[in-house]
């Protein structure tokens, strides 16, 4: 499970960044910074949601080959993601 456990860690360390950066907006939003909290809203935000997903699809298919990838669902996600 060394693959499997690596990808999870990867998407924690995003989840755990997306928290930080959720506790920076509330403490800008706080000191009345509405510039930055736009930016961390329309620029940062958006990327890490997307970190996320990407993350999310390396997580099956780490899963998929562990198991063996039965259904040959791995190729077709690949093809529909590049």
């Amino acid at each position: 499970m060394g693959k499997i456990s690596q990808e999870i860690d990867k998407l924690v360390s995003i989840l755990e960044e997306e928290k930080n950066l959720f506790l920076k907006r509330i403490e800008f939003f706080k000191d009345g910074d509405q510039g930055k909290v736009r930016f961390i809203d329309e620029r940062i935000m958006p990327s890490l949601i997307q970190k996320q997903n990407i993350q999310a699809l390396e997580i099956n298919k780490a899963f998929r080959q562990r198991l063996g990838d039965k259904n040959g669902r791995c190729k077709k996600e690949q093809t529909q993601t590049s």
